[in-house]
């Protein structure tokens, strides 16, 4: 039986979402359709819908992936917090490996997700690190989180945007020039 758990499964997942990477360097978002994944990855429909129901579910789980290795980046193994100029460095390097994904994520954000946001996922980082005080650390800051995790998504899609002319270091140094109030030596 061909379950999430076995090889062959992953090796098809890996072949879908590779193509979909290819198609996003030479297509725009909205013209990517589910046979075009397909043709790209050698695979048939058939295929495609054993892994997810649609396109949407496809970005939608693409997106909890990276979400968790974003969250990995700025919490080290689930517990302690590392929010620092070198975790703005390391979010901003995966940022510009995955540039293509995040511009049409970003482009298309509102249509494609609604819960899962990176937003979402460094505040589920911070639950899990501050454990039982959450709910109260939780109501005091939810505001602050939410303005510096947009601020930091719109910093983000600009930058894309732009071509990503700054060095994910020099990003990083912006950030936490704004944020910590100082310029933090990398």
């Amino acid at each position: 039986m061909n379950s999430k758990e076995n090889s062959k499964y992953k090796y098809y997942e890996n072949k879908i979402v590779n193509a979909f990477f290819y198609l996003l360097k030479h297509k725009n978002f909205d013209n990517i359709k589910i046979k075009d994944i397909c043709v790209a990855a050698g695979i048939n429909r058939t295929t495609f819908y054993a892994h997810y129901f649609d396109i949407n579910d496809f970005m939608i789980k693409l997106e909890e992936s990276f979400n968790n290795k974003i969250k990995n980046i700025f919490f080290e193994k689930g517990s302690r917090s590392v929010i620092n100029g070198e975790s703005f460095t390391e979010y901003f390097k995966f940022i510009l490996e995955n540039r293509y994904f995040y511009l049409a994520f970003f482009d298309h954000a509102d249509s494609i997700s609604c819960e899962n946001s990176m937003i979402n996922s460094l505040l589920d980082g911070i639950s899990e690190a501050r454990g039982n005080k959450m709910e109260v650390y939780k109501r005091k800051t939810l505001y602050r989180m939410i303005f510096f995790g947009s601020g930091l998504k719109e910093i983000t899609h600009f930058w894309l945007r732009k071509g990503c002319i700054e060095t994910p270091e020099e990003m990083a140094g912006i950030i936490t020039t704004e944020y910590f109030g100082r310029e933090k030596k990398l």
